[in-house]
């Protein structure tokens, strides 16, 4: 019997391969008895990378492929892979588990369920041969925890940076951390628990991706809105006033040694809670000028540099780099459309501060700027490293992106804040993967990967599928009339 003839659609990865050659009318059943060769240029790892990818493909395809060693072919090194699909076998090639990693998220957004059933009964993918390897170092999303975020969106979020060949994802908490040691921080009943981070992390640590804690240590000390006139601490205890500065507690009052001792245990406690990763997020971007009488009589821009190197310095005793956002750094008004809040000689830090901090560049702006990137060299020039972050704006990602690769920076970090719903989610994801690989962004298939995401964490309620909780408004307190 002739077996079907097929025209496979063009496959859409995030991130797009830099090479591909696609066999489209080839149909590869991915069936058990299908040859799994795998190569891995460090022996330590083979074994551990045949037990990740048998895994996952038992997870995603129902199969328990035999997964066979083969000798490496030479140019495998650091997080290249190669995938080749083809009748009868699937060939991986990489320098360890990472592209073993990527090699398999690539199959698995090219395989469809087999055609003409009712039920899922097998998978298919077209034949193909992939090489890929990242442009950038450092690829990474930035989330919030709000108190009003599921922790299911955030895993969903986690788990979609490791599809997507991610290998960070920076997690601030808005008065959501739940402290031990400081009952009194943050909001009653935050949900972001030394449980549930473990709970993440370990879901992360699987796809390769290291979570982030991130922590404010100057400005944006109340962990909320400031449109929305909350204060995770003073709402609610009023005692703890002296640690802020007066105007409704924006910073962190850094002339107070006990605000000092308190922010330094903050970042101890919720840097073991992360698992002591080798980044740490201090924020320290939007401060407001002192409003403390004690401040303002200080050199406040030394008052600044020592807080923050000193917990630079702190995480540094700890395996850390403190990571900080850069608008404090450059003098408002010097750098054009680039965001720039130093109002009072707060540049100057950037003489002093430690070399380990890595600058996190944010810049938002749709399109390439007609400028260039000047801030990306800036800062490399001043002896740190940076990652450039970029919001929503595809065009704007693929060209800071491009220029931060240029400029010799360690990667990107995309950020999302409190946009991680409707298609504003594919925007940041997959703008940020292109960018951090290398290649365009391409979105055709961002619904489907967002559904599967949703099938390994098991989803099973309305208000978690999809990316809007609700799609039409749910109208209450409606007085009904008798035969309305």
């Amino acid at each position: 019997m002739l077996a079907a003839a097929v025209a496979f659609e063009q496959p859409h990865i995030v991130p797009t391969p830099a090479k591909a050659d696609w066999q489209l009318d080839q149909c590869v059943e991915l069936k058990p008895e299908l040859q799994v060769a795998m190569s891995v240029v460090d022996d330590r790892q083979r074994e551990a990378c045949a037990d990740w990818f048998r895994r996952h493909a038992k997870d995603a395809f129902g199969v328990d492929w035999k997964v066979t060693s083969w000798t490496h072919p030479s140019g495998l090194k650091d997080e290249k892979y190669v995938l080749h699909v083809s009748a009868g076998n699937i060939t991986v090639g990489a320098a360890g588990l990472d592209g073993v990693r990527y090699a398999f998220q690539t199959l698995r957004q090219i395989a469809m369920p087999k055609r003409g059933t009712l039920k899922v009964e097998g998978w298919i993918a077209p034949g193909c041969k992939v090489v890929d390897e990242p442009k950038s170092k450092f690829r990474g999303i930035h989330l919030c925890w709000f108190p009003e975020t599921k922790a299911s969106t955030l895993e969903r979020c986690i788990r979609l940076a490791g599809y997507y060949k991610m290998n960070a994802v920076v997690l601030e908490t808005w008065g959501t951390f739940r402290s031990e040691k400081y009952p009194w921080w943050g909001w009653k009943d935050g949900a972001m628990t030394k449980a549930e981070i473990r709970r993440l992390k370990a879901i992360a640590d699987d796809l390769g991706v290291t979570l982030v804690p991130q922590f404010n240590v100057f400005g944006h000390a109340s962990m909320s809105r400031s449109q929305s006139g909350k204060h995770a601490v003073l709402d609610l205890n009023r005692a703890y006033q002296p640690l802020f500065e007066p105007h409704h507690g924006w910073n962190w009052c850094l002339s107070n040694p006990e605000a000092q001792k308190a922010v330094d245990g903050l970042v101890v406690e919720m840097h073991e809670a992360f698992g002591n990763p080798p980044y740490f997020h201090i924020g320290c971007d939007e401060a407001h000028p002192p409003s403390c009488p004690t401040c303002r009589a200080q050199d406040y821009v030394g008052l600044i540099a020592s807080n923050i190197t000193r917990v630079a310095t702190l995480l540094e005793k700890r395996g850390a780099r403190a990571m900080m956002w850069h608008d404090m750094l450059l003098k408002q008004g010097a750098w054009g459309r680039f965001y720039a809040n130093a109002k009072n000689g707060e540049e100057k830090m950037l003489g002093v501060l430690p070399k380990s901090i890595v600058i996190c560049d944010w810049f938002y702006n749709e399109g390439v700027s007609p400028e260039g990137y000047p801030t990306f060299a800036h800062f490399r020039k001043a002896g740190f490293d940076v990652l450039c972050s970029p919001w929503e704006s595809v065009t704007g990602t693929a060209a800071q992106a491009k220029a931060a690769q240029a400029a010799g920076a360690l990667g990107l970090l995309g950020t999302t804040w409190h946009h991680v719903y409707k298609r504003a989610i594919a925007n940041q994801f997959v703008s940020t993967a292109a960018g951090a690989w290398g290649t365009e962004a391409d979105s055709y298939g961002f619904i489907d990967h967002w559904r599967q995401m949703g099938w390994d964490m098991g989803v099973d309620d309305y208000d978690d599928c999809g990316y809007v909780t609700e799609q039409v408004p749910r109208i209450t307190n409606i007085e009904i009339k008798p035969g309305g």
